[in-house]
């Protein structure tokens, strides 16, 4: 994670614990809906929920 936060990666604020819960979290809903579904919930956590740079003005 240190390297992850020092090339700009991951946000400055993000702890183990942090990405721990999001993944158990990412876990269960993946597990709760279709396989499409939880692929989609997955890129929205690693990707964030705001539009690509490129779509942003």
């Amino acid at each position: 994670m240190d390297r992850a936060r020092a090339s700009g990666a991951i946000r400055a604020d993000v702890t183990a614990s942090d990405l721990y819960a999001l993944i158990n979290a990412v876990a269960w809903a993946g597990e709760q809906t279709s396989a499409a579904q939880g692929e989609r919930l997955l890129a929205f956590a690693l990707d964030g929920l705001r539009p690509p740079s490129s779509s942003r003005g």
